[in-house]
């Protein structure tokens, strides 16, 4: 007498065996059309440009990076290594100077006007902008510190807003070390 269990787990095991055969059809399908999509003219000139974008950027950056190089030098040289820094990104070097107390203090006085409308505004519209102009104010402060390319500057940040905090730490190390220089500041 036959086992009864085996014409389930029979007519299961043909049911995967043919599930898998199908999906290798399809698996190979794809492997072919992928192959002769590889040799399609129109896909070799995009994968060529890509690699073209690729290259440029790669010597845009070596490019920058030498003019970072010397532009840190001279800037240590002519203001003093404590003066200078270089904060490095993927997209390249961003050297700057420390900003002068009465640069600060302007950049914090156009600020601080953005501040005090945003407290009298009337819609949160309104405080709203006042408070992005109000960081914009001291952002702008910042920028004009910076010795590298000002347009590469402003695309680095365009393309990674989350190193302001680490340009913001790296300022704040110069201002403190150049306010206790200047007299302003006690030394820590």
């Amino acid at each position: 007498m036959p086992d009864v269990t085996e014409q389930p787990i029979s007519a299961e095991l043909a049911a995967v065996r043919a599930a898998r055969a199908q999906v290798a059809a399809r698996k190979a399908a794809a492997e072919k059309a992928a192959a002769a999509r590889a040799q399609d003219p129109a896909v070799l000139l995009a994968a060529e440009k890509l690699e073209l974008a690729r290259e440029q950027r790669e010597a845009d950056l070596a490019e920058h990076e030498l003019a970072a190089d010397k532009i840190y030098l001279d800037a240590c040289v002519a203001q003093g290594e404590d003066r200078v820094a270089r904060v490095r990104t993927r997209y390249g070097s961003i050297v700057f100077r420390a900003q002068l107390a009465a640069e600060l203090e302007a950049a914090e006085t156009r600020a601080n006007a953005h501040k005090a409308a945003a407290k009298m505004a009337k819609t949160q519209a309104e405080r709203d902008m006042h408070e992005r102009n109000y960081m914009t104010a001291l952002e702008m402060g910042f920028a004009d510190s910076v010795l590298t390319d000002r347009k590469h500057f402003d695309r680095v940040i365009a393309q990674n807003t989350g190193l302001w905090k680490r340009l913001w730490a790296v300022r704040n190390t110069l201002i403190d070390a150049s306010m206790v220089d200047e007299g302003k500041a006690d030394a820590h």
